[in-house]
């Protein structure tokens, strides 16, 4: 009994110990940020509804660089010195790594700039309201107009090579240029009415749609599977083709951080240490990102996040898994009351890491947990209608 007691209370100081993520928000204004981008391990740009802001210390504190009339909400640099930002009809860059910002366009007519791409320093993609896209291919001197879908709001694009690019819309709707956006052709639909708020692809053939829900591509677009839809994403970044990070929630809602560790399959919640929306999510390397979100939160790990804590939502009680006997050492049974069958369950370790998956066909399970380490490990049991969530102690 000692021994798992010492076992639970090294796991408990752990827990309080080992930092996911860190608000490192002192001293920055109540702002809305929209987007954050950083273009080495000490240099990021974070911007909101009113300004832009730079820190050259990674994080440790950060700069009012420049104000604006307008609310931005899309940054991009396509090298370390050239930056674009955009936000409701103004577009505004940089080519000294944000050390003067000039504003190279205003329009009026289109106020709803929503996402910039930049293949390079010159050819870049701004997505707006009205189904239109802005090209440039001289660095924004000027810009050519493309109708992509009149009347459909798009809220980001991506471009996987220098003329393959994607847009996402409202209603579930992605387009795709093979030519530089010469033309757009509207690809099968996500089967979710609602918008599509990330596109990110890992290679030419395989992406992500993030909106009411993920979806998941492995042709290039012209099929789109759905993986959950528990989980959506104001923005997502992916470290490889298994580790991504999802963000998001609505306002007013709570904060969302959401990781995957086998290419978005299955999810599990970090803790964000603050109630505030999150709007964008930015990783320099595999243990080292960023999330900028309401209230001028700026939120860093240097850890990948920690370990997952194993729910999207916030448990109840209802929502707690039935796990017997605990501690074990060999076998454990799990029941799940409110999840229909089949679903999916999980265990994780302190690390964040998936070390056991399998789907399950009845309310009433056993696993053989014996090749696991001793320690704490949090069981999910995730299906269409929701998530519940548990814990056990293995000798």
């Amino acid at each position: 009994m000692k021994n798992i007691l010492s076992v639970l209370i090294l796991s408990l100081l752990s827990y309080a110990g080992f930092s996911q993520w860190i608000n490192i928000s002192d001293g920055m204004p109540h702002d809305w940020l929209r987007a954050v981008y950083f273009t080495d391990a000490n240099t990021g740009y974070a911007v909101g509804l009113s300004a832009f802001f730079k820190t050259t210390d990674a994080g440790a504190t950060w700069d009012t660089i420049a104000d604006s009339p307008a609310s931005l909400v899309s940054i991009h640099f396509p090298d370390a010195n050239t930056g674009y930002v955009v936000g409701q009809n103004h577009i505004y860059k940089t080519t000294d790594g944000g050390g003067n910002w000039s504003h190279v366009w205003y329009s009026e007519p289109f106020e709803g700039f929503n996402s910039v791409f930049f293949i390079d320093a010159d050819t870049g993609y701004i997505a707006s309201w009205y189904g239109l896209v802005f090209k440039t291919t001289n660095g924004g001197a000027t810009w050519i107009v493309q109708n992509v879908d009149i009347g459909n709001t798009l809220h980001c694009v991506f471009f996987s090579t220098a003329n393959i690019g994607y847009v996402g819309g409202e209603y579930g709707t992605i387009f795709k240029t093979i030519n530089g956006g010469t033309t757009w052709t509207k690809q099968a639909g996500l089967l979710r009415n609602g918008p599509v708020e990330t596109i990110y692809f890992i290679d030419n053939n395989t992406g992500y749609a993030f909106g009411d829900g993920l979806f998941k591509t492995t042709d290039a677009g012209s099929t789109w599977q759905i993986l959950t839809d528990q989980i959506g994403g104001q923005s997502a970044y992916f470290i490889d083709a298994d580790t991504a990070y999802a963000v998001g929630g609505d306002s007013g809602d709570h904060c969302s951080i959401d990781k995957t560790t086998d290419g978005g399959h299955t999810w599990f919640s970090q803790f964000c240490g603050t109630i505030n929306v999150l709007y964008s999510v930015f990783f320099i390397d595999a243990h080292t990102g960023y999330a900028v979100g309401e209230g001028g939160t700026i939120l860093k790990t240097t850890n990948g996040g920690g370990y997952g804590l194993g729910v999207v939502e916030s448990p109840t009680k209802e929502d707690l898994l039935k796990i017997y006997p605990t501690p074990t050492s060999i076998l454990i049974t799990i029941e799940t009351s409110t999840i229909p069958t089949p679903c999916q369950l999980s265990v994780i370790d302190i690390n964040g890491q998936v070390i056991l998956q399998q789907e399950i066909t009845e309310p009433s399970t056993t696993i053989d947990v014996s090749g696991l380490e001793s320690g704490v490990y949090t069981v999910k049991v995730f299906g269409k209608k929701g998530v519940q969530v548990g814990k056990f102690i293995k000798q």
